[in-house]
């Protein structure tokens, strides 16, 4: 009779050859920069088209130095 912990070390091990045995991701990641200009109102940034997200994202300060207040 196998205890608890040894079911769940063999199920863990059983999994871990499982994701090892999962084929390279092909094409690889495509990450995109992108400088955006901070705002007053709410934005979406989206990555462009063919993208699968970004590495980096600079929101730049808003135009002109003026000051946000909450």
């Amino acid at each position: 009779m196998s205890t608890p912990l040894q079911t769940n070390t063999t199920k863990l091990n059983e999994l871990k050859t499982k994701v090892n045995n999962l084929p390279d991701q092909n094409p690889p990641t495509l990450l995109q920069e992108r400088t955006v200009v901070s705002t007053t109102v709410q934005q979406e940034v989206l990555p462009d088209e063919g993208y699968d997200g970004f590495s980096k994202i600079i929101v730049n300060a808003i135009p002109n130095g003026e000051e946000m207040s909450f």
